[in-house]
């Protein structure tokens, strides 16, 4: 059986690459045609876009402004360990939030994060200390946040996308 369905992926350019492969994968399915587009791309031609049409926000609210407006109307969002995903007609999501998960990627991460914060407040003077702790703190987050959002895509990709477009596997 062809179906013919189109599918576009929304992500900010920090997921740039994340959403170039969910794009491809998606475009490997019989049937499916797939694009990756910015934000702005999306808001430019969302009133030209078909009813046919299908699209993947990637990215939390802070992240992806649409993310922020279709998650209120999101009912059957899944939390796996801070990555989540969901649809709601044509509108899917799927992003991590950056918290500590009690994942196994994640737990190292907070386990040489934590090995870090020692050295540094024993050897280091305090203020230098502190702005190191700060600064693997942001890194340790945007680590943790692209790990979950591509595990929410994984796990979308693998449970729900050919529920949420109506076909079979």
């Amino acid at each position: 059986m062809f179906v013919n369905k189109e599918i576009i992926v929304v992500a900010p350019e920090k997921y740039d690459e994340l959403s170039r492969r969910l794009s491809h994968e998606v475009s490997k399915i019989n049937g499916l045609n797939c694009a990756k587009w910015s934000i702005k791309q999306f808001n430019d031609n969302e009133f030209q876009m078909g009813g046919n049409r299908y699209v993947i926000l990637i990215g939390n609210s802070e992240e992806n402004i649409l993310t922020r407006d279709f998650l209120p109307v999101m009912k059957n969002l899944i939390d796996n360990n801070n990555s989540f995903y969901g649809f709601d007609g044509t509108k899917a999501v799927a992003y991590g939030t950056g918290d500590i998960s009690l994942d196994t990627k994640s737990s190292k991460i907070l386990d040489d994060y934590v090995n870090l914060f020692d050295f540094t407040s024993v050897i280091l003077p305090f203020g230098i200390g502190y702005g190191i702790m700060k600064i693997k703190d942001h890194k340790l987050k945007t680590e943790r946040l692209k790990t979950q959002t591509e595990k929410a895509i994984k796990s979308f990709m693998s449970e729900l996308l050919h529920s949420w477009l109506e076909i079979e596997k």
